[in-house]
């Protein structure tokens, strides 16, 4: 990759904003060196106590306006390649749709991702009564096994791996292709809440083999998209998407 080829633009919220894109774009940053690249940002700010989940509102529609203005005057300085975040609510990708046609205006080559949000957590309000609060280090570290009925975030259970706990989960949309079932955790069917409870009563019984499940779930987790491997795959994206 050459030192101009180097710079490559990035579109997204940013820390130390709270939420799922900016901890992605914090990943990007602090990772640059590691696939070769020195970013430009532009930061899709969401002022603190803004509205969360595209919901269309007359101050939301004028801070749209102002990053719009923003964008503007950016993208003619931006760099020739821009890696965009881009939202999955409604009136943030109708944003980033716009935002993505004016950079093609400006002749950028663009690389995008989508972060994408369950757009039905909102239900669990009202199945779960919450009594307190751990930051996720500390409620992994202080568990002894990791279950997910029939969840949808495949990044809680690569977390709880990462944290070498063996995880018990349903092989629900693609979070069975990250379970080894038997080896790097355990599967069971959806609508069986007997047979999760079973498993985890099986390893809270034998906790030598809750950490041997859990070691290797670590192992593979970090060999296959621990931060070495994922910066590998995001400097191959931008030399074959972005540099070629």
């Amino acid at each position: 990759m050459s030192q101009q080829s180097r710079r490559v633009g990035l579109v997204s919220p940013l820390p130390p904003q709270i939420g799922g894109v900016a901890a992605v774009a914090e990943w990007l940053l602090s990772h640059q060196g590691e696939f070769g690249v020195e970013y430009d940002t532009f930061d899709l700010h969401r002022p603190a106590g803004g509205e969360i989940g595209g919901r269309l509102a007359a101050a939301a529609v004028l801070h749209q306006a102002r990053l719009f203005a923003g964008f503007l005057s950016w993208v003619p300085r931006a760099p020739s390649r821009v890696h965009y975040a881009v939202a999955a609510t409604r009136t943030g990708l109708v944003r980033d749709i716009l935002f993505l046609a004016i950079l093609r205006f400006f002749g950028r080559k663009v690389v995008a991702h989508v972060h994408v949000v369950d757009p039905d957590s909102r239900y669990w309000r009202f199945a779960i009564r919450v009594v307190g609060r751990l930051t996720s280090a500390r409620a992994y570290k202080q568990a002894g096994v990791f279950c997910l009925p029939e969840g949808r975030s495949a990044m809680a259970v690569l977390e709880a791996m990462v944290f070498g706990l063996p995880v018990v989960m349903t092989p629900v949309r693609g979070i069975a292709d990250v379970v080894r079932d038997g080896e790097t955790g355990f599967l069971v069917q959806p609508g069986d809440p007997k047979g999760l409870a079973d498993v985890q009563a099986r390893l809270i019984a034998d906790p030598e083999r809750a950490r041997g499940v859990g070691a290797r779930a670590r192992a593979e987790v970090l060999a296959s998209a621990g931060p070495a491997p994922v910066a590998s795959a995001w400097r191959h994206t931008y030399e074959v998407h972005l540099c070629a």
